[in-house]
This record gives structure tokens, sequence and C-alpha cells, in this order.
């Protein structure tokens, strides 16, 4: 199985995205190239980014609304362009995986435990439940995200979060 890496270190692959930052240009070049690409082939899309980065201070959006925030907790331009690329991708034919950070745990996890079993030794109690509010990092607001994904009118259960 082949596999082809399209990247840009620290910068988003997002359709009308660019960085506020001192790399702007070597970004979007990379940004460009890589869309370019895929735009050649519909094989399927792996996204790994560390999305808490590119909160609305940091970044621009060509197509966002007049308006719009540049606070640093607010992600409104990130949502709008990923609902903006997925739709283009999906419609050319990718199916696409989104790995980002993972939700802080509100306990330890005892790594060995995560290994493949049969474990001779009872499980561990659950973590408590953290709400969004506590974590570090807010997650991006799911409505209307999965635009993109319906058929038929219905809604994937496992897409943004659902």
């Amino acid at each position: 199985m082949g596999f082809e890496v399209l990247a840009g270190a620290g910068c988003p692959m997002l359709y009308g995205v660019t960085l506020k930052a001192v790399r702007r240009q070597e970004c979007k070049s990379a940004r460009d190239r890589v869309l370019e690409r895929l735009g050649e082939t519909s094989l399927p899309i792996v996204y790994t980014q560390k999305w808490k980065f590119y909160n609305d201070a940091t970044i621009d959006y060509e197509l966002s609304p007049a308006g719009t925030s540049p606070a640093a907790d607010s992600f409104a331009k990130l949502q709008l362009a990923l609902e903006h690329t997925l739709e283009k991708l999906v419609d050319h034919g990718h199916r696409i995986l989104i790995i980002g950070e993972p939700v802080q745990a509100s306990c330890s996890i005892n790594r060995p435990r995560l290994l493949q079993g049969p474990l001779p030794h009872t499980p561990e109690p659950p973590c408590p439940p953290v709400t969004r509010k506590r974590q570090n990092n807010p997650p991006l607001k799911s409505t209307g995200c999965c635009r993109a994904f319906r058929r038929g009118g219905r809604r994937r259960s496992n897409c943004c979060g659902r």
C-alpha cells in the first residue's frame, strides 16, 4: 500500500486559509501545491493537525464574513474553512479522516493497561466526566459542519463528534 505525504510544517492545508505569521507566503505556496495535487486524485485523505493553533487570531480566511472576531478563543474562521474544504474534497470523491489533539482525561491513565489482553485483573474505575469548559482547547462548533456528509437527509452519526 502506497501513500503520499502532502504537507507544510505548521501550515493549515485548507482552502482560503493563510497564517498571520512570518511564514505566510511559504505556507500559502505549500497549501496551493497540496490542494492542487489533491485535485488530481480521489484517494483517501488523512488530516492530522493540532487544530487549537489555528484560532481566529492566528489565521486569515479569504471567505470569512465581515465582522469575524480576531479573538484567540474563537475558531469561527477555522470552522468555516474546514466546512468549505471538506465539502470540496468530498464532492471530488475523497474519503476523509480527521485527526486532532485528543481530549484530555481528568485522571491519570495507566498506559500498560491499554495493551492487548487478556488482563488478569479488574479494570480501573472510569475517569470522572469533564465539561467542555474545562478543556484547554475548546472544540469546534459542529453546527452545520456535517453538511457535506448528508445522505438522504440523514447525518452520519460519526461525523463532527455526533
